[in-house]
């Protein structure tokens, strides 16, 4: 019998509908917190309205189900710290004065913390099912694009881009789903609001369900995030294997060194394709890095020096210091506003937590070490649900002996 079911002989038909629509609610609040394309700035008010009922339903369907279940493990009530830190610094070592913050994300988040490892576990799966879902469709409307064949598509200004009436950036939108348009490299976004954030999910996805997942299913997410041209795809994917292979033979290195190599040339390839050409180029080795890495530019690196050599490296400037050159990598969500020591406090609960949650097996670990090093692009994954969905989530259903199925 299932741990949420334990010392109960007779389960009544409310309790089991609470519990089926906790999973739903959680599962679509998990692409919320992932950043959808439509849900904001005037694009579509029912999906805007949408969006927020689900996500408000979590905290009293949440708190139903915990009151219902009356009993959590002693664990869970240790992890709160992680959803609670985050929003003490948020609330109060601020920028600018007192700012009362993330109420919505530290409640839902903080009841998923609570919930028990089987729903955690089974939350993480339906996700997983719905995601498998949106991403075949969203390969056959890229397809659809792609042939121009029209099914109804209708060109919208890049999100980012709304009050830029010269952007160039466009979303071509069919219903909810999003191909982005940059200077004819037409990416896949699924329903969300950048191809990095489609990329960077189906590459976690990938790894965490590796050894149980079919090859159908493997072959859907690694389909999916080929087209979103997403350096955080390819990087990695390419550390996953890199390192499952030289694990299984440490000679095997010299097929990754052949790799790297291969990897370096492939920016010097004529591919007679202007969108190939662009991708690769993206691969440069240039002296500030990969030239598609878009997280740093030579404005934030100066800007980045000067906070590091400042009295603020300690502590931080505090939430909602506007980083002037714009960048959305972990130092400026984390280390500028909080520094180095609200950011390893802050990472090292994600740690610990990853940790215990996990049996330890090298699998597991590999996991936690791509998803930290996913943060790198996507450092919103620890202070939203998609975060806890994927990582805590993910881990439980790894270290179990269940597949994936939702029972």
């Amino acid at each position: 019998m299932n741990k949420v079911f334990s010392g109960t002989q007779k389960i009544s038909l409310r309790y089991l509908r609470i519990d089926e629509l906790l999973l739903i609610l959680y599962a679509l609040y998990t692409f919320r917190g992932a950043l959808l394309a439509f849900d904001h700035g005037g694009y579509l008010p029912w999906l805007e309205f949408l969006s927020i009922t689900i996500a408000r339903l979590c905290v009293p369907v949440g708190i139903i189900f915990v009151l219902n279940n009356r009993a959590t493990e002693l664990h869970n009530l240790a992890f709160l710290a992680l959803p609670v830190y985050y929003w003490l610094i948020s609330s109060f070592h601020t920028y600018g004065g007192y700012s009362n913050i993330g109420l919505l994300a530290l409640s839902t988040c903080a009841l998923f913390i609570l919930f028990p490892d089987d729903i955690k576990r089974r939350v993480f799966t339906l996700f997983y099912r719905m995601f498998l879902i949106v991403a075949v469709i969203s390969i056959f409307i890229w397809v659809c694009f792609f042939l121009k064949i029209d099914i109804g598509f209708q060109q919208e200004l890049y999100y980012a881009q709304k009050e830029n009436v010269g952007a160039t950036f466009y979303y071509y939108r069919w219903f909810i789903f999003a191909i982005y348009n940059s200077f004819s490299s037409y990416r896949l976004c699924g329903v969300f609001n950048e191809p990095g954030a489609l990329g960077t999910l189906c590459a976690l996805l990938f790894i965490c369900t590796d050894k149980k997942s079919t090859v159908l299913e493997k072959v859907i997410l690694l389909a999916t995030g080929v087209l979103t041209f997403s350096l955080a795809f390819f990087m990695l994917v390419f550390m996953y294997v890199a390192i499952k292979i030289c694990l299984k033979n440490p000679r095997n290195i010299i097929y990754v060194v052949l790799f790297v190599a291969l990897f370096f040339a492939i920016p010097n390839i004529d591919f007679h394709n202007d969108a190939l050409n662009r991708t690769a180029a993206r691969f440069k080795i240039t002296e500030a890095g990969l030239a598609g890495d878009n997280r740093t530019t030579a404005a934030f690196d100066y800007e980045f020096n000067e906070f590091v050599n400042s009295n603020d490296v300690w502590l931080g400037k505090g939430i909602g210091y506007d980083v002037e050159s714009g960048n959305a990598s972990w130092k400026s969500s984390y280390l500028m506003p909080y520094g180095i020591i609200g950011t390893v406090v802050l990472f090292g609960l994600w740690l610990v937590a990853a940790l215990y949650r996990c049996d330890r097996s090298k699998e597991e670990l590999i996991y936690i070490f791509l998803f930290f090093a996913s943060l790198y692009q996507r450092p919103n994954a620890i202070q939203s649900i998609w975060g806890y969905v994927l990582l805590l989530g993910g881990l439980i259903w790894m270290s179990s002996d269940m597949s994936l199925e939702l029972t």
